[in-house]
């Protein structure tokens, strides 16, 4: 019989953005596995149909919009300067970009003034930034430049009213005298609406797009940042539908701030919206889709989650608006378990048939009652539905090389865990790139030769390596990686075990090189029939290798010295992580056999941190051995394997100081380490 769980909303954690983010996700307590993916809102926007209307395309921005609208405004009104004096021109040009810069200067300091408290606000006038003088408008403009610039000058001034009369006025212009200025005109015109007028914005920004789309010059793309505006104007009107049809049309011309303007519409019309009005917004499809993603991507990075009363909320509002018999309808399955709704998450995944997300709600279900094998066939028919559709995050830290299917891989990865199916839960974590879950299943439950079939079966050695590949890769990675990743740890594995023979076809060839070198030194160093120096100095290279290479040569990939970390620190294993997923995880706890192999593999495991350099201190004791007393370079020697250990075991150094005191005590090096009753520095 299935084990029935609690009904409760689960609770929500990020895959989609970030699929590395649980670093070791081999524990899982009931809530963690059963939470929903976290989407990403702005891949979520991609897949949805093309907004309706016409996109005009934005300008990539400059180092700073004053620059480049000051640019724009040279090279336009140099250009009506041609035929004039070279003197007049100049003359004319850079009092204008004078006045420009004064009204930049003055919004400024009006904005700082307004932050703290200050001027107008607080009547101190003589916190008020001075208004810009009439004169400052050089005389002799062509009369669209002049106009223009007054309108400017006024809006700088407070004088909105003015300045709106100046812009009215070169709109009245001849056509052929104001082909310059006519978009900038009716797009400042848009953005300084008169108070008692609702409609002013978006009949002037809707002019905008009229004027650009006969073929009027537009270089600054003020054709897309007018749907931008007149969104931000029909927002604060809170007609939420009309604000994300036009954010929508502004991201399709391409400007990247689009996306968070959209997650501000669809924040505050959730936040703000009573039940009757969430009911006609779930009726706008365009509308549904952006706030359906918006709820799926919790918000977005940067941004507190919605509230799940919201998330109830908005899909009660679906319901009634009979959203389920619409295209999407998976994503709403995905928004109804996200929310708790659990009857309508189960009604619209079946309303979607084979869709990956679905299935993926599908299998969540089932595990929710406790029925494990049927969620391991949906989370399989998930993952084949997906495909191989990789894709890009938009997150700005890390563009990492994102799979949709990666949070069934991880789910299903623990369920086969669970079921013993270890070689299958390996896979599929290195699938989706959690390499110390890859490294738990590698090193602490297949025992060696177990391992050593699998590798040889399913992960041939790649055409090519990746050089340096020593640490966890850091994404996903390819097949080559992953197989490089793998043979590496076997050979890692096997070389700690002293299988040197098997062990050096599955290191890479940079790590196969040393090895090799490696292990010449170490068979020279043994054998007796050699010269005493030379085995010595053999003996002595191979513990050097053992200190410098030892990650590469014998490093652990899930413990103690955590080789995937670069051997540079020791951190809690999986193993230790997944012993408490007995006490917390009912759905997916390690078996008898599982806690039976991590147990045995205890045993395999060297015993110290950095356990390398322990091996190498052995190799160069060895080395001294063959040495003479008092031969500085046996001082040296034993100087330096002391430094090995001496900040991080100093009783394990202790053998090192005595014998250089004891074997050594003429030479400067031993001399000097009985005065100081430790190591000395050494050159």
């Amino acid at each position: 019989m299935g084990m029935a769980l609690s009904a409760a909303a689960p609770a929500m954690a990020c895959y989609y953005t970030n699929p590395n983010d649980q670093t070791i996700g081999v524990l899982a307590s009931e809530a963690e596995l059963l939470t929903g993916p976290t989407a990403d809102f702005r891949v979520e926007l991609d897949r949805l149909p093309a907004p309706g209307g016409k996109p005009f395309l934005a300008v990539a921005p400059g180092d700073s919009p004053e620059k480049q609208t000051l640019a724009a405004e040279w090279t336009q009104l140099v250009e009506a300067l041609a035929g004039r004096d070279a003197a007049e021109v100049s003359r004319l040009a850079e009092g204008y970009v004078a006045a420009r810069e004064a009204c930049f200067a003055r919004a400024l300091a009006m904005r700082e003034a307004a932050e703290k408290g200050e001027g107008a606000e607080k009547g101190d006038a003589a916190a008020t930034p001075a208004l810009i003088a009439a004169d400052a408008i050089p005389a002799g403009l062509p009369g669209e430049f002049d106009d223009y610039l007054r309108g400017v000058v006024a809006a700088a001034n407070g004088d909105e009213t003015a300045a709106r009369a100046a812009w009215l006025g070169l709109l009245d212009r001849p056509a052929n005298e104001r082909r310059r200025r006519s978009v900038w005109a009716a797009f400042m015109l848009g953005k300084h609406p008169p108070d008692v007028d609702d409609a002013w914005a978006a009949t002037w920004f809707g002019r905008v797009r009229s004027m650009v789309g006969d073929g009027a010059d537009d270089p600054l793309g003020l054709g897309n940042s007018s749907y931008g505006w007149e969104a931000r104007e029909a927002l604060g009107r809170r007609d939420f539908a009309r604000a994300i049809s036009l954010y929508r049309l502004q991201q399709a011309g391409g400007d990247p701030t689009a996306v968070w303007s959209l997650r501000t519409a669809a924040g505050k019309a959730l936040d703000s919206s009573d039940d009757a009005a969430l009911g006609e917004l779930a009726k706008n499809v365009e509308a549904r889709d952006v706030v359906t993603a918006y709820l799926l991507a919790r918000g977005g990075p940067l941004r507190e989650a919605p509230k799940i009363e919201r998330w109830t909320a908005w899909c009660s509002a679906l319901e009634t608006a009979g959203a389920g018999s619409a295209p999407g309808v998976d994503r709403l399955a995905w928004l109804a378990y996200g929310a708790g709704r659990m009857d309508l998450a189960s009604r619209w995944a079946a309303l979607a048939g084979d869709s990956p997300v679905a299935l993926e709600v599908v299998a969540k279900l089932a595990m929710r009652d406790g029925r494990m094998d049927d969620a391991a066939t949906a989370m399989e028919k998930a993952i084949t539905a997906f495909g191989d559709k990789q894709r890009w995050s938009p997150v700005g830290l890390n563009d990492e090389p994102i799979d949709p299917a990666d949070p069934a891989r991880c789910d299903l990865a623990l369920i086969r865990l669970s079921q013993e199916r270890y070689s299958d839960a390996l896979d599929l974590y290195l699938r989706c790139g959690h390499w110390a879950d890859a490294a738990y299943l590698a090193e602490r439950v297949l025992d060696a030769d177990e391992l050593q079939a699998h590798v040889d079966e399913a992960y041939p050695a790649p055409e090519s390596f990746a050089a340096g590949l020593t640490m966890y890769p850091g994404d996903r990675g390819d097949s080559a990686t992953r197989a490089q990743w793998i043979r590496h740890s076997l050979a890692r594995r096997l070389s700690r075990r002293g299988r040197w023979a098997e062990a050096r076809a599955y290191f890479p060839p940079e790590a196969q090189a040393v090895f090799d070198q490696f292990i010449l030194d170490v068979r020279i160093g043994e054998d007796t029939g050699a010269p005493r120096a030379d085995r010595a100095g053999h003996l002595m290279a191979a513990a050097r290798a053992a200190v410098e290479q030892g990650p590469e040569l014998f490093g652990v990939d899930e413990d103690y010295s955590w080789h995937t970390e670069g051997g540079h620190f020791w951190e809690f294993s999986a193993a230790h992580v997944r012993a408490r997923a007995e006490k917390v995880c009912r759905l997916t706890p390690p078996s008898l056999d599982e806690r039976e192999r991590v147990a045995a593999s205890e045993r395999e495991l060297p015993e110290p941190t950095w356990h390398y350099r322990y091996r190498a201190s052995d190799l160069a004791w060895a080395a001294g051995l063959l040495m003479d007393d008092d031969d500085p370079a046996l001082a040296n020697l034993l100087g330096e394997a002391g430094d090995w250990l001496k900040h991080r075991d100093a009783p394990a150094a202790d053998r090192f100081y005595k014998a250089l005191v004891r074997r050594c005590p003429h030479t400067a090096l031993g001399i000097e380490a009985k005065r100081a009753r430790w190591f000395p520095k050494r050159k």
